[in-house]
């Protein structure tokens, strides 16, 4: 299945190489889950990020299942000072 994925910030080092602008077309198993998103990117573990899949933020996003066409954001956490 195909899915959008674009980035922001550091999360943009995770992607993979060819990728333009912070956005790439990923092909992945059917019935993968973020997490297997997540593994294939090789994001650690220990990385903070805050997801939103079909622009609705997702609270515990790796076990949440993806889907053909998804449109998926990674973004790097604000911080402010």
């Amino acid at each position: 299945m195909k899915i959008a994925l674009r980035t922001t910030g550091i999360m943009s080092d995770y992607l993979p190489a060819g990728s333009v602008r912070a956005r790439c077309a990923l092909e992945l198993a059917p019935g993968a889950s973020f997490a297997d998103l997540v593994a294939l990117l090789a994001i650690p573990a220990n990385e903070l990020y805050v997801v939103s899949i079909n622009e609705q933020l997702i609270a515990d996003p790796l076990p949440h299942a993806l889907a053909e066409g998804d449109s998926v954001i990674i973004m790097a956490p604000l911080a402010a000072g």
